[in-house]
């Protein structure tokens, strides 16, 4: 019911907290729990609780907010048609209420079988899992925040272009800034001539920020500027004509995932040379082979017992630096700089 800590120090979500899954339905779920233990699956769930407090839409919150992940279903998965059932909730629910009425026929009947042994289950349907903004958007619908993760998780590649972060744009002044960002929110207003205008929020792991764009600003990049997507923003920190602190100007808007492959020219590994191994080499052609594209490769050698450096272009390969290739990079150990 309240949130808490666990033996990791960990915070645990209330399931009282999200949206449309009352006091009765948590103390139903927790008490069902505590007397006769753990869920084993969505199924077992489904079949011992009372489906007068855990509706429809009961189900749909608790999807949304993550609460049957442990269950490895996708969430997208509960949403998908199932049989004659337009979506895998509606399938459990009526799952759930025909088992329950065959335990109660049975605890009246002579010989008082229960039907566990031979009760068909609902087959689990197929489905692709949603995008992680669908996902985080969907936490933020039910519980007001982003719980697994960060609509950013997803451009760990594209945030290496920024030159600052939200919480420090404020000490920017007369700077160039290159910002990655999300658009949180945004506000639309109209001046007394009918020309609209409007006030974003944008946020990135760091804060948030909020600015105002007028007339021909505001034409120019609202397009972009909309809620749920995430942006490169070109632009400098100049002194308020009206209000005595500093305020973005913007140049330029780019979505954020097409800024990896306009802006990179070339990655370059840096091993140290106790590190090289036949191992490395051959899991590096196949990377490579596996990502050709137009981005120079290059690597430097570091020698640290002679103090050497060598720097090496690979005339024949082209790689494609996309976030795939980054992590495999990362996952090798080996640090990469982006030109």
């Amino acid at each position: 019911m309240k949130f808490a800590v666990n033996k990791k120090g960990e915070v645990r979500f209330a399931l009282s907290a999200i949206k449309g899954v009352g006091e009765n339905v948590v103390n139903e779920i927790s008490h069902e729990r505590k007397n006769k233990g753990p869920y084993e699956d969505i199924f077992d769930f489904i079949q011992r609780l009372n489906l007068r407090a855990v509706n429809k839409r009961v189900m749909e919150s608790l999807v949304k907010a993550g609460a049957f992940d442990s269950f490895d279903i996708p969430r997208s998965t509960f949403f998908t048609p199932s049989e004659k059932y337009e979506s895998f909730i509606e399938h459990l629910l009526k799952h759930g209420a025909s088992y329950q009425q065959q335990i109660d026929s049975a605890a009246t009947s002579l010989f008082g079988e229960t039907p566990s042994g031979s009760y068909q289950k609902p087959k689990v349907p197929q489905s692709s899992e949603w995008s992680l903004i669908q996902k985080l958007n969907y936490e933020k619908e039910c519980i007001g925040i982003y719980l697994s993760g960060h609509p950013l998780d997803d451009y760990k590649l594209q945030m290496n272009y920024a030159n600052t972060t939200l919480d420090k744009i404020a000490s920017s002044t007369g700077k160039k800034v290159l910002i990655a960002a999300f658009v949180a929110d945004l506000t639309t207003r109209v001046n007394k001539k009918g020309i609209p205008w409007g006030i974003f929020t944008i946020q990135d792991y760091t804060g948030s920020y909020e600015f105002k764009l007028f007339n021909e600003d505001y034409a120019r990049f609202s397009a972009l500027l909309t809620p749920g997507y995430s942006v490169f923003i070109d632009g400098e920190m100049r002194m308020s004509t009206y209000l005595n602190e500093a305020e973005l100007k913007i140049r330029e808007v780019r979505l954020l995932e097409s800024i990896a492959s306009e802006r990179t020219q070339s990655i370059t590994l840096t091993i140290p040379l106790t590190d090289i191994s036949e191992v490395m080499i051959l899991t590096l052609e196949d990377l490579c082979a596996k990502n050709v594209g137009k981005h120079t490769f290059k690597t430097q050698i570091i020698d640290p017992v002679n103090r050497q450096t060598l720097e090496l272009l690979s005339k024949t390969k082209k790689v494609n630096v996309n976030d795939e290739f980054v992590q495999a990079i990362d996952k090798m150990g080996i640090a990469y700089q982006l030109n």
